[in-house]
């Protein structure tokens, strides 16, 4: 996103915009909800649904065809349970 000086927008503007607080908060609130939800998407960019260890299991049976991927994606399954028992 570009910065355009303060100046320069108030050149573009007319006067009555500059002085009415209403345009500032109309034009701040258009833009606010992309912005917070690209702060959101920068600090928490996982947004994988969660599932519990047993649907897990069963996601992974059912959909992954490769049999090598799966053993890999079931070990990392079953150690990230183990793991969260020993130290919780």
């Amino acid at each position: 996103m570009v910065s355009v000086p303060m100046r320069m927008v108030k050149r573009l503007m007319t006067p009555v915009m500059v002085t009415r607080p209403t345009f500032w908060l109309k034009a701040a609130s258009e833009r606010a909800l992309p912005v917070i939800s690209s702060y959101l998407t920068r600090m928490f960019p996982c947004t994988a649904p969660h599932l519990r260890y047993e649907d897990a299991v069963y996601a992974v049976m059912e959909k992954v065809k490769k049999e090598c991927l799966r053993e890999q994606m079931l070990f990392l399954l079953r150690y990230t349970r183990w793991a969260r028992t020993i130290y919780s």
